[in-house]
């Protein structure tokens, strides 16, 4: 199976479409010297209300590398200082191990420092003489006014979660959704189009409507019918929905916004391309604090 780091170099991708469109459109032969690829440390953490903090630590790869079982296992950095402190000077070094529940299941946790709310938290890596840093905060949660579900598919009898809730007035806000579907999936994963903040409705009463997101790009959904495939962002009769909504700061919120444009642009061409907005010092990547609820609907 090829999989492709979600952190891979956009000039890349961009790169590889243009060549094919100037071979396509003529019958010259062109010849690119691409310069020789430097692997990055790639960090993707965080940690949230009431839960331990949780971290990724890889190596990115070039986008035209060969992927075997191999060399994805030697893209992990398993060898990392890792620790988290908040500023009571209370410090935990997270461990590496395997949790089954999430998609990629090797990753460093924490068992000291619990999320709470308004909390600061500054995370240090220390790998190959490499000192990583990064700093986030837990903002302070919002409360969800109500929850019902709007079948989309009369045929096939799904739908979606409509959710409202009020928007505190006069501070910025950035908001993201993630769903579960108990005996279904083992881990929360982020809503169709998570990521957003509050430009367009300070203060005021707003809705969001939670599409069922997708735990990898590389493993197909329920549904692997073309025609169908759009039923895998719904809900259906009898799934019971657990989902959680969190706040937070805005540099967390940056990453992961820019990151999804990136993600839905699928490095076209004709788009405008935008980096990837990074809060960590000395690698690429994100550490963020969540200000999370959790709650549970029943599709009847």
């Amino acid at each position: 199976m090829k999989i492709k780091s979600l952190f891979s170099t956009f000039k890349y991708g961009f790169l590889i479409i243009v060549i094919s469109i100037l071979t396509f459109s003529c019958e010259k032969e062109i010849t690119v010297d691409l310069p020789e690829y430097q692997d990055k440390i790639v960090v993707e953490g965080w940690i949230e209300y009431n839960d331990f903090a949780t971290l990724f630590l890889t190596k990115s790869s070039s986008y035209f590398a060969h992927y075997t079982e191999e060399t994805v296992r030697d893209m992990v950095i398993t060898d990392a200082m890792v620790t988290v402190a908040d500023l009571n000077g209370l410090v935990d070094t997270l461990t590496i191990g395997i949790d089954t529940t999430l998609a990629f299941p090797l990753r460093y946790k924490g068992n000291k420092i619990k999320g709470e709310y308004g909390g600061v938290y500054q995370l240090k890596i220390v790998t190959n003489n490499k000192t990583i840093s990064a700093i986030t905060t837990i903002p302070q949660p919002f409360t969800m006014d109500t929850v019902y579900y709007v079948e989309q598919d009369a045929e096939y009898k799904k739908g979606i979660l409509r959710m409202k809730f009020k928007d505190q007035a006069g501070v910025n806000n950035y908001y993201r959704f993630f769903s579960m579907k108990l005996g279904k999936q083992k881990n929360f994963v982020p809503a169709l189009g998570s990521v957003f903040d509050d430009r367009l409705f300070d203060g005021k009463e707003t809705f969001f409507e939670l599409y069922q997101g997708r735990s990898s790009n590389v493993v197909p959904g329920d549904n692997n019918d073309n025609e169908l495939r759009y039923l895998n962002y719904y809900f259906g009769s009898g799934d019971t929905v657990i989902y959680k909504y969190a706040s937070m700061d805005y540099p967390h919120y940056n990453f992961w916004y820019t990151a999804e444009w990136e993600m839905s642009s699928g490095g076209n061409p004709f788009t405008s391309p935008a980096p990837i907005r990074s809060n960590i010092d000395g690698a690429m990547g994100v550490w963020g604090g969540y200000g999370s609820k959790i709650d549970t609907f029943i599709v009847q």
